[in-house]
């Protein structure tokens, strides 16, 4: 009886006939009454970010130059992608070593102080002859030039020594010629060898740093250019 009356009750209210069609309707409503009343528009899509290979996916993709942080902080060049850097390259060997040496020949001590000088310019050769063409003819032009200053002393002086020697008699002063001969041959050894010296060596110094060689002509040729052997590359 309860039931009867029930269903009397929905007829007569005019309950709707279909009560499947409650539930879209229903949901319906609420979809529409939400659109309206969210606090601002319904975000989009998210964009598909292609993630690179061995990256994990969300996290920045950021541009690295190849080769590793801190390479641009040594002055390296990379050669290409992938491959180590490249070790500097030194810079040419020029023989300026050979010439500056012999500003030695001014320690203040006589005759030896132009000794030292001298074989110190003579020294560097061997190993500069190896070291490409203008570090050689460098190196050989100031070892001749060492040469000839050791050469040159020993006549000046050696002159000088002879006069005097030659013009002493025993209780009495030395003559005028005697004076006068190793007076000159001093004087040029302490004045115009020396100052001759001292500019050379400047020359070869600017000369060689500007990646010159300086043929120097007033130096006697003891070593000459080394010849190319046959069948080998020549050194110069």
């Amino acid at each position: 009886m309860l039931f009867a009356g029930i269903a009397l009750f929905a007829a007569a209210s005019g309950w709707p006939r279909n009560p499947v069609r409650l539930i879209p309707d229903t949901l319906g409503t609420m979809t529409h009454h939400n659109d309206f009343d969210s606090a601002g528009p319904v975000p989009g899509p998210m964009p598909n970010h292609a993630a690179a290979p061995g990256q994990a996916y969300g996290s920045p993709a950021y541009a690295s130059a190849p080769g590793g942080y801190g390479a641009a902080a040594h002055g390296l060049a990379p050669t290409s992608a992938g491959e180590h850097y490249a070790a500097p390259v030194r810079p040419q060997a020029t023989g300026r070593i050979a010439w500056g040496l012999g500003f030695l020949a001014y320690i203040p001590i006589p005759i030896i102080g132009q000794l030292i000088g001298a074989i110190a310019m003579i020294a560097p050769y061997p190993s500069l002859r190896r070291k490409g063409e203008v570090a050689q003819g460098n190196g050989r032009n100031a070892a001749n030039w060492g040469i000839t200053y050791i050469f040159v002393t020993i006549v000046l002086l050696g002159g000088a020594l002879i006069a005097v020697l030659a013009g002493q008699q025993q209780g009495e002063p030395l003559p005028t010629w005697a004076i006068a001969t190793a007076g000159t041959l001093a004087g040029l050894w302490i004045f115009a060898l020396n100052i001759t010296h001292v500019v050379l060596l400047i020359i070869g110094l600017v000369k060689a740093g500007s990646g010159q060689v300086f043929e120097c002509r007033l130096a006697l040729s003891f070593i000459s250019r080394p010849r190319p052997e046959l069948g080998r590359p020549s050194e110069i």
